[in-house]
């Protein structure tokens, strides 16, 4: 189809069309937003699962019941570092088209 045989409203809705492409392509240059809060969580993980090996070395002589619990126990420091560390990602404003 050539430019000169579109009707005006056909014209009017390549446009728009156009433009929605055009703002989507500038929606996805963007840099994607990080899931994690940046230094912190990292830094919370190796203190955790440090804290937990540093339980280990200086417990004199730890049973097997003590080694469960202590996993246990880093999991789940590690699972609630990772619930509240991690953000969703940000939803764009969305307008309505009438």
């Amino acid at each position: 189809m050539t430019g000169s045989s579109l009707s005006l409203d056909e014209r009017a809705e390549l446009e728009r069309l156009r433009a929605d492409v055009s703002k989507l392509h500038t929606e996805r240059a963007r840099p994607a937003r990080r899931s994690h809060a940046g230094w912190r969580a990292p830094a919370l993980r190796i203190s955790a699962v440090s804290l937990a090996a540093l339980l280990f070395v200086f417990w004199g002589r730890p049973t097997a019941a003590v080694v469960v619990v202590i996993a246990i126990l880093l999991l789940v420091v590690l699972g609630l570092i990772e619930l509240i560390g991690s953000r969703p990602p940000a939803q764009p404003a969305t307008a309505a088209h009438p």
